[in-house]
Order: C-alpha cells, then sequence, then structure tokens
C-alpha cells in the first residue's frame, strides 16, 4: 500500500509537528468540505436524477459570512446560542442546511479555544448536524494530546454503552485521529484498533474515513486519495473496515462526478457485490444531507439506483436523516409520507437503529 506505514507510536513527534502545521494553516482558514475533495464542488444540473433544480450549495463567501456569525456568537455568548441560531438559519436557507455538519464541526473546534477544556467544552454536545459540534471538540483536543492512546481510550467513558451518544463520541474520536496524525489513514485506523470491541473500532475508523474523503487537498491533504481510483484504499485494509471505507467512497465519487447522481449510482453497481450496499447506503446518505430539509427529494435520488441498490440507498438515506436529528423522531414521521412501496424500507432502517436510542 502506498503512502506512510510506520508503527504508530515510533513517530509521536513528527505527527504532531505535522498537526502544528496544520493548526497555523487552520488559523488563516477553517475549510473542511463534506462534499467534496480539493475545493468547493461546482453542483451539475439535478434533472437527469430527480429534479430540474440543482443540489443546495453554499459559496465559499457566504459560508464564511456565516460561519463568523456563529462563532462571533459563540464567543460573546456559549455555543448553544451558536447552534440554535444555526438551526433557524437551516430553516430558512436549504443551502446553510446542506453546510450544517461543516459548521458545527467549526463551532466545536473554536469552543475548546474558548473554554480550553475538554469537558467545559464538550458540555453543550448537541445533535445537531450528525453531532459534528462534539466531532469538533474531539478534533481540537487531540491535537496537542500528550499521550493519544489515553485520549483516545477516555474520551467515550461517559456515554451510556452502545447508545446514539456513544456512537457519535467513537466516530468523534476517528476525526480526530485524523488531525493528531496529519492525515495519515492508516495510522489512525491503528489507533482506532486500540480499542477492544469491534463496534468501537468501526465506529472510530468510519470518522476516519469521513475525514478522510472530506479532506482538502491544499489546506489538509491526505495521502489516501486517488481521483483515478476512488475506492482507494478500501480493498488493501482490514476487511472489517471495508464496507465503512466504501460508503465514504461513494460520497467522494459523487463530488469526482459533480453531484451527478446517477453516474455515482452506476459506479457504486461496477464494485464488487459484496460492498455494493454500502456504497449505494453513502450515496443515499449524502443525498439526503443535501436536501436535508426536503428529504422526500432525496428519496428520489435511489430510484434511479439499479434495482439491487435502491433498498440499501433508502436505506442509507434513512441512516443519515436519523443521524441528522439525533433521533428515531424524525424518520417515524417521514415513512408515512413516501411511497408505499417504500414505506417498510424506511420502517426497516429505523427498527435496525433503534438500539441506539434505548
Amino acid at each position: 500500500m502506498d503512502g506512510p506505514e510506520s508503527g504508530i507510536r515510533e513517530q509521536p513527534d513528527q505527527m504532531r509537528h505535522s498537526m502544528r502545521q496544520v493548526k497555523r494553516i487552520f488559523g488563516l482558514i477553517f475549510f473542511l468540505l463534506i462534499t467534496g475533495a480539493g475545493g468547493p464542488v461546482v453542483p451539475a444540473a439535478f434533472g437527469d436524477v430527480a429534479t430540474n433544480h440543482q443540489t443546495p450549495h453554499l459559496s465559499e463567501a457566504a459560508y464564511a459570512k456565516t460561519e463568523k456569525e456563529l462563532i462571533t456568537l459563540l464567543y460573546k455568548k456559549n455555543p448553544r446560542t451558536a447552534l440554535i441560531r444555526l438551526s433557524k438559519l437551516m430553516k430558512k436557507d436549504r443551502n446553510v442546511a446542506a453546510e450544517c455538519h461543516r459548521f458545527v464541526h467549526a463551532l466545536g473546534r473554536e469552543a475548546l479555544k474558548k473554554y480550553e477544556d475538554f469537558s467545559a467544552a464538550i458540555a453543550f454536545r448537541d445533535p445537531l448536524c450528525i453531532s459534528g459540534y462534539t466531532h469538533g471538540v474531539i478534533e481540537a483536543s487531540f491535537e496537542n494530546s500528550s499521550d493519544i492512546i489515553e485520549s483516545i481510550r477516555t474520551a467515550c467513558e461517559k456515554y451510556e454503552e452502545r447508545s446514539f451518544g456513544q456512537w457519535n463520541c467513537y466516530h468523534g474520536v476517528g476525526h480526530g485521529t485524523m488531525y493528531y496524525t496529519g492525515n495519515n489513514l492508516i495510522q489512525s485506523l491503528g489507533l482506532c484498533n486500540e480499542y477492544p470491541s469491534e463496534f468501537e473500532q468501526v465506529t472510530c475508523a468510519d470518522g476516519a474515513f469521513m475525514e478522510n474523503f472530506n479532506s482538502d487537498t491544499l489546506v489538509h491533504p491526505t495521502a489516501y486519495l486517488r481521483p483515478g481510483e476512488p475506492a482507494y484504499p478500501c480493498f488493501e485494509i482490514d476487511e472489517k473496515f471495508r464496507s465503512a471505507c466504501v460508503l465514504y467512497a461513494a460520497k467522494y465519487t459523487l463530488s469526482l462526478e459533480r453531484n451527478n447522481y446517477k453516474k455515482a449510482l452506476g459506479w457504486c453497481a461496477t464494485l464488487d457485490k459484496g460492498v455494493q450496499e454500502p456504497c449505494f447506503a453513502g450515496i443515499g446518505g449524502e443525498a439526503v444531507k443535501h436536501f436535508i430539509t426536503e428529504p422526500t427529494r432525496a428519496v428520489a435520488v435511489c430510484k434511479n439506483a439499479p434495482s439491487a441498490g435502491r433498498e440499501p440507498c433508502l436505506d442509507g438515506l434513512i441512516g443519515l436523516f436519523i443521524d441528522h436529528h439525533g433521533s428515531l423522531k424524525e424518520a417515524r414521521a417521514l415513512c408515512p409520507s413516501l411511497k408505499k412501496g417504500d414505506r417498510p424500507v424506511c420502517t426497516a432502517a429505523i427498527e435496525k437503529r433503534a438500539y441506539l436510542f434505548p
């Protein structure tokens, strides 16, 4: 496998040096892409998939203006006030809603800067936008960790076992490992393996893959992206991580196709059958992220998947919808609004994840 692969514990100074470089860059600009790598994605017309409208998209200037407003609120008052403001903006502007995970990551990182204390910053955790605030706090705390192994092992101790909060915490740890290692995916997966159970290991890896496949090639580069081979390195890593890797590779492929869902769904159909389902699920999840305030429009995307991919696509869509809201309530309200044939899939997707909400 290409890229740095030396022992995880053998290079702490080098990794911290890399993170100091990243931190200096982020002092000038915070640019975490959710829908692509190497720069903002210019959305393609959506007519060949579901509608004649374009995928919601916020310009970088508009993003910077809104982020500044939210961060100012965070410092003048507190993170809760900023999160409430974001929630209101999302209801008014679907373009803001489409970028919400990126906003809450930034707020989490800024909160740790403000309070200079992990417990104080994480106290404002909120499920809004796939709990990105929590992820941002963990990312920032891991950057300068003096004992990364101890940080990883203790970060999620206070969450109820196998709960949604715990799942999101482990996912956030995965993001944090990528910041600590300077976006070295292989070392990050090794750090995730420090957890004792496969549930913890794979959930942590899920966050690392999200960070990898969303990386900006200029500001937060990774050696593990290949535009000509979008699934790299999914087939060269431990098999237990493969499905999570392919799910985010699908999202990366969608960005390469400039949000042409039909082409991205077609790409999933070319993969080995054993990983097609997570690929279709990744496309479904990305669709509802783009249309989070209009989920029925996202459902139309899945109708354009090959027959074997329609149910996994819808399952991924419902899963992301649940993650976004941090509860099952909104998904349960959505199911009856779907066409009769889609309702059983929607219900099954909810029940599959119900154990996270005891």
